[in-house]
Parts: structure tokens; sequence; C-alpha cells
């Protein structure tokens, strides 16, 4: 990608957030992208907007809009749109599967998935009323 677009990292660069992107606007032949499509980590707003006047969509891979000032948005005729709830039943099976791997047994550091499999038979409990939940358990969550 590199080789045939300028890529500009905000993150490599170590400056703070609206310097790197103030110098982005200022640059004499500024960037230049119709899309932009991100995950929801950086704030999209005026400043953001300043640096990246070509901009003319923008898609979060969030699920949420709450980084994005959608009137300032709206203002400049950038179209939003973010993934919604399209990963809403992939968060909650991942939930479940966590819940019932808690209800078995807290896994040890390291076990995880390659733990060697072994019968249910007595391992599930009714619940987690008064069970000790540990700052190593809780880590790996």
């Amino acid at each position: 990608m590199h080789q045939r677009f300028r890529v500009l990292d905000s993150p490599a660069s170590g400056e703070p957030r609206t310097a790197f992107l103030a110098a982005a606007a200022a640059m004499a032949d500024p960037p230049r992208a119709a899309v932009v499509i991100g995950g929801g980590v950086a704030r999209v707003d005026a400043v953001f907007l300043d640096a990246i006047p070509s901009i003319r969509c923008l898609i979060s891979t969030a699920a949420g809009v709450d980084h994005i000032d959608l009137a300032e948005c709206a203002r400049r005729g950038v179209a939003v749109a973010n993934s919604g709830t399209v990963y809403s039943a992939d968060v909650a099976d991942h939930a479940v599967g966590m819940l019932v791997d808690v209800l078995r047994a807290p896994p040890r550091l390291g076990g995880g998935a390659v733990r060697p499999a072994r019968s249910l038979a007595g391992a599930l409990r009714s619940g987690l009323h008064g069970q000790l939940l540990t700052c190593d358990f809780l880590c790996q969550i």
C-alpha cells in the first residue's frame, strides 16, 4: 500500500492527534480520500474533516457513532454509515460461550482452547452466586 499511496500514519508519527491533523491539513498537497473506513477508535470531528476536505463518505465498523460528529458531517455533505447490529448475534454467541466456560470452571492461565476435552458430568454449576472471581480470571475476559 505504501508503494502506491501516500499513507499518513498518526500513531506511528508520535504526534498528538490535533498536531498531526493540522500538519496534514496544511500540506501543499493535502490528503485526498473519497471514502474513509475506520473502526471507531479515532474521533471524527471538524479537525479530522479539515485534514481530509475531499472526504464524501465515512464508514465505521463500530456499532455506534458516538465518535463521529454527525452534525459536522451533515453540514459538509459527508455520508456516514456504520455496522449497526450486524455483529450482535456473533457477540452474543461469544458471550454465551464465555459464560458456559465460566460455569464449567474458571479457566487457568494458558488453558483456554488448548485444554484437553473433558466430561461435563458434574462440571456445570447452577450459577455464579457465591463464586469467587479472582483478578487472574477477570483479566482473561
